[in-house]
Order: structure tokens, then sequence, then C-alpha cells
């Protein structure tokens, strides 16, 4: 028996087998690794195979033969994406990295691909009802009021169920057998497919139909790093044949055709199944396998030089949306991120490309593909649970979760996991929590494995009275009460915990994940060569199948783009990303704000804009457009450059935060910021309409607009608005506890019809240290050019300064704001300034800057001491000198004449009298004897006359600004 926590609760934990530590030979130069070479866009002067051997030409400059060269390639990637992958030494890849046409080179890691439907499409109103069973009519019936379900079918019926539109799935494969893909009733292909059906193993031609138009498979870099493919210890098929269920779960979820009366094993969520879009076609790309000689309840395993031959296929082959249920925990700037780089090129092609966010939730700034020109998707719950009941043996009862096809005729042993396990496994390990096989001591626990045994989900508050119990009790027992799927379920939805948050710790200037889909216990199409617990010695079979993960939540919204790919064939990525995004909801069934797992209201890091909405999403009246152009100059400021040899980066970058985005994020706010952004008018008719903005500010901050009124007479009108952002004065001033907190907000557009069209604020307080590697964070930097020539004056010199920022921000007023320090007066030559790791390069490389160094805080050590002089001979016994009482004690001693010879030295040189000493610190007391001014004390120095403290402590300066820029405000209280 087991028990587990609830959704509520739940903790994705990842296992790392010591088969995959990679790093532990990392500083062996001659050990061989997969690497990607990028080389950006294609010039399109090249046929493919001339564009092959110039990869090899690259390769043979790094290799000793051809021969060498040929063998140590994998792909040549040659439609949109130009680049290919091959095996190098670090050396070697070093060295291509130098060359002046290579843009990037990427190694290539094994990426984990975590779990990253029939209710889900109802629950967001998509329910088309063509052949609805008795389970469905019942519902109908209960919502005879609710003109919802209407509303989707319209949206359905105008939208063909997708027909026309080709959905590439890059994944694990497909089941082709399943219902879900039949094409019965399915006109032709599509004229523009241009792809093929690659046969395999197990897979053959006529696996492809009217629905499964197109299959291929990649493996060269999984057999690189794995070695050849052993189908009995890959568990899998070298071929397009899905071995685990997740890549046909992902495709179903998306373009699967309608199945009547299904339901997972127990007869659970009994119900009609069938994609977002049931009409579309399906393109499946397999380039994620199972870990060799592993359960596959662990996942898959994608490699990047893989997915990125799958990209560079699927864009050729002519897709319109590509689903992508696959991420990696590793924050990767752009120019190392596989899946960015080939969604770029998919972007420029107008291919919408739509991924998850990942399962490391709820920790902050876990998510993955953060990319803007993504779709990035969190996780989010059903209005359907599965509710059962735990009694253990000394009458406590409680409500759970359950979804076992199994029933207990009695009551059981009930014991901790953690107290019967393999020694060597940790009290936490997932094989022990979930009893896999092999974790527990079989003297001990003889049943079977893994939910073989009826099993129940419970809150954390349960666990503790349940292992109170275990404790205590007297040969503990207990009783499971099998679940029943309750519909309607409040409040829903609410965020999976599972599900990763921002921020987005690439880019802090790009607020992720953009919105957020059903994730939760998703019933879909499943592979008839893996069991519902994925573990192998389940011999049970399942057409459909439960899965949690952002991976699940992901192809919803693939499927709703789909779909409005047809009613809108114009519209280009970033206008059907901004329609899901202002349109989606922040509100539960409860007409409160959507939970996350601590019960309180879900911030933007959560749920990005709000859940999906589709059938709003078709008139969002007005659209957050953003090209490939637009992207290529945002890549200036993100480290992501020479990307298109047509697309050169302009002298003055714009902040990342200006990219046309349908949310904003601010990091590092301190007083004001003015954000840019342009919205074009897609509303139904040519009339003239009239949009006023509303916000609601975060707290502290005020948002206004520049203009507060858009009006638009024509359709594709685009209007420029300034968002003006600024702190009140007593967020200037704010405490340390507040320092690195973000604070949330929106604002919106809204005319008579259009009555939501929210943008998601994000404000970050000062926290500048949380990202220093990070490319686009900013960083106090000083530009030190040498001597001063002494032909300007001071005014000459800091508009110099000022010249050479202004070659690298936006504007001059961006200019002005970022300088701290201009140095003007006397010797040194340079400035201080607030720059991005990107402009502080490009100002490093300028003929008159000598160098440019980060400033980061340094540590003051002390060693306070009044005997140091003393003990070099130079205590002047003031009292024989000034009259004082002096130390009679030590002078009393004739024996050694050091301190006369001291004496004699201090009076010969005045004791330092006329000299001015500067001391750079923490400042001074003006109270302390130690620099206090007695009667005997001199005129000041002519030269430092001035309206100063006193005769001792002549002149007094503080710097501050560096210290504030990366603190915060001063606050004296803090």
């Amino acid at each position: 028996m087991t028990f587990h926590q609830t959704k509520n609760a739940m903790k994705l934990t990842s296992l790392f087998p010591l088969l995959f530590l990679v790093p532990l030979l990392a500083s062996c130069a001659e050990k061989k690794q997969v690497y990607i070479v990028y080389f950006g866009e294609h010039k399109g002067d090249k046929a493919f195979n001339e564009i092959e051997e110039h990869h090899h030409s690259y390769l043979l400059s790094v290799k000793e033969s051809e021969q060498d060269a040929r063998s140590s390639l994998l792909y040549s990637y040659k439609h949109s994406i130009n680049g290919f992958a091959a095996e190098l030494t670090p050396e070697e890849a070093s060295k291509l990295e130098k060359l002046e046409e290579v843009v990037s080179v990427i190694e290539s890691h094994p990426r984990k691909h975590e779990t990253h439907t029939t209710r889900s499409w109802e629950f967001v109103g998509l329910e088309d009802e063509e052949k609805p069973d008795e389970v469905d009519v019942r519902r109908q019936k209960n919502h005879v009021d609710d003109d919802r379900f209407r509303v989707g079918r319209k949206f359905l019926k105008h939208a063909k169920h997708g027909d026309g539109v080709i959905v590439g799935v890059i994944d694990s494969g497909v089941w082709p057998e399943s219902k879900s893909f039949s094409d019965k009733g399915m006109g032709p292909i599509p004229k523009s497919w241009r792809g093929i059906c690659q046969t395999g193993f197990a897979f053959n031609s006529s696996h492809c139909n009217r629905k499964i138009i197109g299959a291929r498979y990649y493996a060269k870099g999984y057999e690189r790093y794995y070695g050849s493919f052993n189908a009995t210890a890959n568990k899998d098929f070298l071929s397009p044949r899905d071995p685990d269920g997740h890549g046909s779960h992902t495709a179903s979820t998306a373009v699967g055709r309608r199945v009547n009366r299904v339901s997972a094993l127990g007869g659970y969520a009994m119900g009609s199944a069938l994609g977002g879009a049931p009409l579309a076609r399906l393109a499946v790309y397999k380039a994620c396998w199972a870990y060799p000689n592993q359960e596959k309840v662990f996942g898959n395993v994608c490699l990047g030089e893989d997915m990125l031959a799958a990209f560079d296929d699927a864009i050729a082959d002519g897709v319109h949306v590509i689903s992508i249920s696959v991420g990696s925990f590793d924050r990767l700037p752009y120019s190392q991120d596989g899946i960015a780089i080939g969604a770029l090129h998919a972007v420029k092609r107008n291919v919408v490309v739509v991924a998850s966010a990942g399962n490391y939730g709820p920790t902050p700034g876990t998510l993955s593909n953060p990319a803007p020109w993504l779709i990035t998707v969190g996780a989010s719950s059903l209005d359907r649970d599965f509710i059962g009941g735990l009694v253990l043996g000394n009458g406590y009862t409680v409500e759970t979760e359950s979804i076992t096809a199994l029933k207990m005729n009695k009551f059981a042993p009930l014991v901790y996991a953690g107290d019967v396990s393999v020694p060597g496994i940790a009290l936490n390990n997932t094989y022990t929590a979930q009893c896999l096989r092999n974790s527990l001591k079989p003297e001990l626990v003889n049943v079977p494995y893994s939910h073989f045994v009826a099993t129940a989900s419970v809150t954390p508050t349960v666990v503790e009275k349940v292992l109170d119990y275990i404790k205590t009790g007297k040969n503990p027992t207990a009783f499971i009460i099998p679940g029943k799927t309750v519909y309607k379920y409040q409040p829903a939805p609410s965020m999976a915990g599972f599900s990763s948050r921002g921020p987005n710790l690439v880019d802090l200037n790009i607020l992720k994940p953009d919105i957020t889909a059903p994730g939760l216990n998703i019933l879909a199409a499943w592979s008839g060569a893996d069991s519902p617990s994925k573990v192998s010695i389940d011999h049970r079979v399942a057409d459909y199948n439960f899965d949690s993960g952002t991976s699940m939540s992901c192809p919803h919204v693939s499927g709703a783009i789909a779909l409005l790919k047809v009613i809108h064939p114009k519209w280009s990525s970033a206008a059907l990303r901004s329609a899901l995004m202002t349109t989606a909801f922040m509100t539960n069934d409860e007409k409160k704000p959507i939970q996350d797992t601590n019960g309180l209201p879900a911030n933007p890091f959560a749920l990005g804009s709000g859940h999906f909405r589709p059938t709003k999403a078709e008139d969002p009246g007005l659209v957050y457009d953003a090209s490939y152009q637009d992207y290529l100059l945002y890549g200036c400021s993100a480290g992501l450059t020479n990307i298109d040899p047509t697309f050169k980066c302009p002298r003055k970058i714009p902040p990342g935060y200006n990219l046309n985005y349908p949310s904003i994020a601010i990091p590092n706010l301190r007083r004001k910021v003015t954000v840019k952004r342009t919205v074009t008018n897609v509303g139904d008719d040519n009339s003239t309409t009239t949009y006023k903005f509303s916000s609601k500010p975060p707290h502290g901050f005020s948002v206004k607009a520049k203009p507060r009124v858009l009006t638009f007479n024509r359709i594709g009108q685009k209007k420029r608005f300034k968002i003006v952002i600024r702190a009140r004065r007593h967020k200037m001033m704010m405490n340390a506890s507040e320092k690195g907190q973000y604070q949330f907000g929106w604002f919106k557009w809204t005319d008579n019809y259009h009555a939501m069209r929210r943008v998601s604020l994000s404000l970050l307080l000062f926290l500048v240290p949380l990202l220093a590697s990070c490319a686009k964070e900013k960083q106090v930097y000083i530009v030190y050019f040498g001597e001063h020539k002494g032909d300007k004056a001071i005014h000459e010199i800091e508009d110099h300064h000022h010249s050479y920022l202004q070659s690298v921000k936006e504007s001059v007023e961006d200019a002005k704001s970022s300088l701290l320090y201009s140095y003007t007066k006397h010797s040194i030559n340079g400035f201080a300034a607030e720059l991005t790791h990107d402009e502080a390069s490009r100002l490093e490389k300028l003929k008159e800057v000598v160098s440019v160094f980060k400033s980061n805080p340094r540590k003051i050590y002390r060693t306070h001491t009044t005997r140091s002089w003393e003990f070099v001979g130079l205590k002047d016994e003031e009292g024989d000198y000034r009259g004082g009482e002096g130390d009679y004690r030590r002078h009393s001693n004739d024996v050694n004449d050091q301190f006369h010879v001291g004496r004699k030295f201090l009076k010969k040189a005045k004791q330092g009298e006329g000299v001015i000493v500067g001391v750079i610190d923490n400042g001074v007391c003006g109270q302390n004897q130690g620099v206090s001014v007695t009667k005997e004390w001199g005129p000041i120095p002519k030269i430092m006359e001035r309206n100063l403290p006193n005769r001792k402590i002549i002149g007094a300066r503080y710097y501050a600004r560096g210290y504030e820029r990366y603190y915060g405000p001063f606050d004296c209280r803090s």
C-alpha cells in the first residue's frame, strides 16, 4: 500500500543516474563529444550538396583527414537552419568557435524529457458535441443555460476543426493504431505537404494515412551518446513508433480524433476523447528516446542535435505549428539553446512553436524554453477530480485522491516505505516512494510493485497523521476506498505544483511563462507497448491513460493555435500568441483569483497572462505583433547576434523590455522607466473603434499611458503608445526586506465590446545580484580611458563620456540615467555606468578604451590597533611634545633608545603638519578624540581653505551612487 501527497503539494524529483555523469571527463582534451556548430540563417545561394560540402570544409579544417571529418558528422542542417552536428574534441570545438562565420558552438548533453484529455477541452469551452454519448448528454442537460458550449461549437465550426493545418510534434513518436489517429472521413492530404513517411522497426508506410501524414525519427545523436541501438536494452523502436505513450499522449491532445466512451483503467473519466483540432493533420518527429536499461517511468532523453534536425525537417516539410513538450533545467543563453535556435528559424517562416514550461515547480526561476519567440505554457488543473477515501485501523477516515483500478477486500498492513527500503536508497527517493522494483526489501514487503496495490494521494497534514499512526499503532492497518470521478470540482482551475515558475533567468526583461492550460490528470491516447504505470513488470495495456505535466498543457495550446491558424491564416506567430495571452482569464469558477499551490492567488510567474480561452482569442480586438526582424533586433541585446547575414545590429540597441511583447517585465526598477509598445487593430470591420486605457498598478508604483486613448478606423492600422512606470516616493526608500521582491500589476485597452485586453506587468525591485552572469542583466561597469590629455574642460570631458554611452544606449535619456560617475577632474579619465554585458563588451572594443571592468561589492577587512606605531618606534610621547601626560611607564626605560629616536624623527617631521592625507574608507566620526581639534592646531593649508568641518578634518565627501545602484536607494533604517 502506498500513499502520496496530492497535487497541491506535488514536487517533481529529478533523478540523474551515474550513467550520465558527463562532466566527470570534461577536462580531458581528447574526450570527444557531440557539438552543434551553428552558422545562423542560410544565405540561399547554395544547393543541398554544396551546403553539406561547405560544412565538411569546416570539419576538415580541424580534423586530421577527410575520412575523419566525414565519419564525425551526424547531421548537416540544410533547410532553414545552417549548421551541423559532429563529434569533436573540446579543442576542435574551440577552434571552430573562433571562425568568423560561426555564430555559436553548442555542446550537446542529454536533456531529460519530463512528463512536462476527455474533460480538458470541454473545460475550456471547446466540446464540439459531434456525437455525444450518454455521459456527454448528461453534461449537456446540466449546462442547458450555459452558452459557453454553443460558443465553443460555433468556434470549432468556424475553424473547420483545424482542417488544412499541419501540426508537427517533436516527441517520442506515435502509436499509429490508436483510434485517435484514424483518418476516417478525412479529405486528401494538403498539397503544401512536402514530408515523408520514414519506415523503421515495426513501422511501415501503411502506418501513415490522411491523419498521420508524415513521420520521421532522429537517433544519430542518441546512438553516438549511448552506443548502437539495441531494442532490448533501449526498450524502444528504431522508428517513429512510440514506446512509452508520451508522444501519442501529446499528439492526441493537440489533434486527436473524437473517440467515444473512453476511460482510464478502472473506468475513470468516462467520456469522449478528442484533441483541440481533431481534423488537423499530424506530422511526427521522433527525437526523444528511452533511457537504456532504465524503467520507462523515468522518461525519455532528447539530444539537442536530434531535435535541431527535427526542427530543420519540420520547417521544410511544411508544418504550420510545432509542438514540443521537451525542456531542460539548465539555463542556457539563446545562442546555446537548440530549441530556441530551431524555433527562431521556424518563426521566420511563420511556423508557430509551442513549448512546455517544465516540471520543476513550484520553485521560482525554474522554467524551460524562455525565448520570446516561443509560446511557453504552464500547467493547471481541471474541474474534474477523483475522490476516494482512506480508513486507518484506528477509525480515522479522510478524503483522498485516487485513480487506482484495484479494489481492496479487507484492511491491509500499513508501513512507511522509508522503513522497508533497500539500503542505500534515500528515504525520499522516487523509487521508494512509488514502491518501484528493487527499492523495497522483499523479506519485509511481500507484495507486487508499483500501483498494483491500491493507491491514494493525501495532503501533507494527513501524511503526518498517518506516519504518527504507523509509529504509535500496534500492527497498523489501512483500507483504501476507490475514487470516483467528480465533475464541477471547485475551485478550478488552480496551478499545478509541478509547473515551473518564473522569473525568466535567461532574460529578466521577458516575462514567462506566457500562459497556462490544463496539464493535471489529462486522459489521452497511449502506447500499446507500455503499461499505464510505465513499469516493466506491469503487463496491463491501456488505450488511453492519465498523465500530468506541462508536456500535457503544451499540446492544448498547440491545438488552439491550429484552430486559430484556420481562422486567421495570415496572422504571425506573435499575433496568435498575443490573441491567446490578452484574452486569457485570471479567475477561477468561483470568480476568485486562480490559486497557487499555497492557496494564495497565483502570480504571473506561475500562470503567465492567465488560463487560455481559445474561443475569446478568435477576436482579440488588438494584438501585439512582432516580426522576425524584431526578434533579431532583440537578439542584439540578448547575446544572439550574427544569425542572419542580411541583418546587422544597430549602434544603439533598444532595451530588451521594448520588444513588442504582450507582457512587460522590468528588472531592477529604481525610479522611472518608459516602455514602448505597438498595437495592431484586428477587429471585425473597418468602423471607427476607440480604446481607453486602464490599469491596476503594482503596489507602490504608478502606471500611465501616453496617449490614454487609441482610435482606429481600419483593419491592420497600428498605434504606438508608451507606458510610464514610476516608483512612488515611499518606494524609493524601501527597507531591506523589500529589495529583491517582485510586484505585479496589469493594464488593458478596452472598447465597448472587447472588455478584457489585459497585459501583465512584473516589476523587480533592485535584484541585481541574482543574475550577475546573465548577458542582459545590468551591472555597474567602469570604463577606463587612461590619463586625461589635458585638452578638454570638465564639461567637455563629461560630454565625451556621454557620447560613448549614447553609442550603446537607446536614447540620450537612457545614457544619462545610466551614468553614475564621470571621472573628469584631473588624472583619471573614465566613467562608471550601468550597462548590460553586451553593452560593456561593445565599449571594450572601442579604440580609446583601455579597459572595461565590472564592479562588485568588496568586503572591508579591518584590523584595529593602537600598539602598531609604538611597535615600530614611532610613539611620539605627545605629553613631551604637546604637554600631555605621555607614557611614563615605558618612558622610564632608557635601556633602549628606540623611542627617543622616534620622538626626534617625529619632531623633525613636525608630525606631518602641512600634509593632507585622503582616506578612502567608510567615513569618520567627528566626535572621536582621535580626530579632535586642540588649541595648538594651526590654520588650514591655503590650498584647502573652504567652508570645512574643522582644522583636523579639513574635507569630507561621500560616494554612494554605486552602492545605491547595487543595493537600492539609501535607507538609514536598514
